[in-house]
């Protein structure tokens, strides 16, 4: 049986083949609905899947407690944010009063209330989540406070509050970087500000204009806790940049600097008030099977579709796991591992092939017996590697190659998925 002790070998021999790209997805929210989207950038290959993968209402009804209401889009209003739990897979969205919580599909399961006066003087502008705490930070511009969620309908309990000074502008947007313990914030006034975590700053650099021309009003941050980069937007562009607000350089889910949110009504209206970043794999490409009369084709199925936990690649997380459906029944498969995804698709046994050749690994040893649904998966959990500089960062393409009943004859394959280490 594979052990979470192959798969810290895997993250090892992957590591000492590093590839630059890396693999995530943005979130994003906006105020007329509200809605919430999932999304990725695309390359010439139309690699990954995308650009988004899924929109949702973030004013879902979860009697009896208040949902997320609409609220005043950019540049007329600053309220509103989203932000992920990487540590259990949920995502928050809020209106600046009131707070839901998501399943990756979309699905409500809890909400709570932040009255102005009760952390903070105003209402919230901005949020991020302290995934190894389990705590949210929340900003109104112009202080910061940290919370912690209870039961629904009622408030949090207020940990702490602190003021952001000196100010650069009203923070819009607000991360919390655990491995640092510090936290990041954008402003209506173009500024990408680093504080400590009793409100002291301590980097601060003007980024409107740069590389995708931002306008001042920065409305959503988003922090890569693989590279230490971040997620830009002005509402209507999204920028990969640096601290300094350079150019970030290229990963294989955003391979542009700059993306257009508007792509033709496929996700929430812009502009948009805030950004999230996640850690959970993209898909990319699509499952063959070359021979007539053949099954539907493969897919990969992940932790949350699995058994509804966390398919987030993040350190400390034991429920990751990478599965196949909708293979013929009774065939055997093989979880190939590499650094590249080839563009286009090279072929195997007639399939496509999505993983750049020669593999890392092959996973498991005489591959894993499927059953009468063409269905199985394998776990991919690891120990406790937080803030590991070793492996932060590191990028893993992996497919299903899946040889079919002898009697049957003949390969499979499924589509493939890239993901990337990264603390919490």
């Amino acid at each position: 049986m594979f052990r979470v002790a192959q798969f810290v070998l895997v993250l090892i021999v992957l590591a000492g083949a590093r590839a630059p790209a890396v693999a995530q997805t943005l979130y994003a929210i906006e105020g007329t609905g509200p809605s919430v989207g999932q999304f990725v950038g695309q390359s010439t290959c139309g690699y990954p899947n995308g650009p988004f993968i899924l929109v949702h209402p973030a004013g879902l009804p979860f009697p009896p407690c208040p949902s997320v209401g609409p609220f005043v889009p950019p540049p007329f209003g600053s309220l509103g944010d989203v932000a992920v739990n990487k540590s259990t897979d949920r995502i928050w969205a809020t209106d600046g009063l009131h707070f839901g919580r998501f399943t990756p599909t979309g699905t409500i399961d809890m909400n709570f209330i932040l009255p102005a006066g009760l952390a903070l003087p105003g209402l919230v502008t901005g949020m991020g989540f302290d995934a190894v705490s389990t705590e949210i930070w929340v900003t109104d511009g112009g202080m910061a406070a940290r919370i912690k969620p209870g039961m629904s309908c009622t408030s949090p309990t207020v940990l702490g509050v602190i003021d952001l000074f000196p100010d650069v502008g009203v923070a819009q947007d607000i991360e919390y970087d655990a491995c640092t313990a510090t936290l990041w914030v954008v402003t209506d006034t173009g500024h990408l500000a680093h504080y400590n975590a009793a409100g002291g700053l301590i980097g601060d650099a003007f980024i409107a204009g740069g590389p995708c021309g931002l306008g001042v009003n920065l409305t959503g941050l988003a922090y890569d806790t693989s590279r230490n980069n971040f997620y830009v937007t002005d509402g209507f562009i999204v920028a990969h940049v640096n601290a300094a607000g350079a150019a970030a350089p290229s990963t294989f889910w955003f391979p542009n600097p700059c993306e257009d949110l508007d792509v033709g009504g496929a996700g929430p209206p812009v502009p948009i008030s805030g950004l999230a970043f996640s850690l959970r794999p993209a898909r990319y490409g699509v499952g063959s099977d070359p021979f007539p009369g053949a099954a539907p084709v493969p897919a990969v199925t992940l932790a949350q579709e699995l058994i509804g936990q966390n398919e987030e690649s993040v350190t400390l997380n034991g429920f990751f796991r990478i599965g196949v459906k909708d293979a013929t029944p009774f065939s055997t498969a093989f979880l190939v591992f590499g650094t590249g995804a080839p563009c286009p698709p090279l072929l195997f046994k007639g399939c496509s092939l999505y993983v750049t050749p020669p593999f890392a690994l092959v996973l498991p040893a005489g591959g894993l017996g499927l059953g009468a649904a063409g269905d199985g998966f394998l776990p991919m959990g690891w120990g406790a590697l937080a803030c590991d500089a070793a492996i932060m960062g590191l990028n893993v393409h992996a497919q299903w190659l899946i040889r079919r009943p002898a009697a049957i004859g003949g390969w499979e394959s499924s589509e493939a998925i890239v993901f990337t280490m990264g603390d919490r």
